[in-house]
């Protein structure tokens, strides 16, 4: 079994890595969901890392990388979550993990916690605000940098 991790690489001139997360092992044949804070002292890239396994047994995907406006200005972050908990992007709270996908919409404002309604979110205001890029692929609002 492989393993993959995530890393803050420095901006600085020896372009130091911080282990941020990892796993390793079988995690099953479905897609998994992990939320992953940041942090560094200095500017920095985010750096994912495949650790290939045994040949045939070793199948590693990413998608649907998002970043919190918090990662953008971390000094005005609201709240923070628990490792087995999600913070909605939108609402800025956290719920349980297990509330993910469950059929009920718990993050009011863009329906993240729903795979089925994330694009097309009820509650969803039109639009971005004026400071906000709208993102192509969901329509989600992130902070125009």
């Amino acid at each position: 079994m492989g393993a993959l991790r995530v890393y803050t690489e420095s901006s600085l001139q020896n372009k130091q890595r911080l282990l941020m997360w990892q796993i390793h092992g079988n995690q099953g044949n479905h897609w998994n969901y992990a939320q992953v804070t940041l942090s560094n002292p200095h500017q920095f890239k985010v750096v994912f890392e495949v650790v290939m396994g045994n040949p045939g047994l070793s199948d590693i995907a990413i998608d649907d990388v998002t970043f919190t406006p918090s990662c953008l200005h971390p000094d005005n972050r609201t709240s923070g979550c628990f490792r087995e908990e999600f913070e909605c992007p939108s609402d800025h709270f956290c719920i349980p993990q297990e509330w993910l996908n469950d059929g009920k919409i718990d993050c009011p404002l863009d329906c993240y916690d729903e795979d089925e309604h994330r694009n097309n979110c009820p509650n969803r205001t039109i639009g971005c605000r004026p400071d906000e890029f709208t993102c192509p692929s969901d329509d989600l609002c992130i902070p125009q940098a």
